[in-house]
């Protein structure tokens, strides 16, 4: 549904992920909505694990919102590398 980018802010030289809505995707309303839920829910929730969520916007009709860069392994790369997780976790 979209790319991430790892970036820097200029100002602050701050590490951020910026994620994009997937080009095309802008002219589904269903997708955009799905879009603006996610970017509706980061700004809610509030937890040590969860990146916090740095702004939001649109330019030439692309959704975009960035967010704290969080660097490790992705869960993918836990599942691949042989990781269990328990239902806690």
């Amino acid at each position: 549904m979209g790319t991430v980018f790892a970036a820097v802010a200029e100002v602050t030289g701050e590490r951020a992920a910026i994620k994009v809505l997937s080009a095309g995707f802008h002219a589904d309303s269903g997708l955009t909505d799905r879009f603006s839920g996610e970017i509706e829910s980061l700004r809610r929730l509030r937890h040590p694990n969860i990146g916090r969520i740095f702004g939001f916007g649109e330019d030439q009709e692309v959704q975009f919102y960035a967010m704290e860069l969080v660097e490790g392994l992705s869960l993918q790369e836990a599942i691949d590398g042989g990781r269990r997780f328990t239902w806690q976790e």
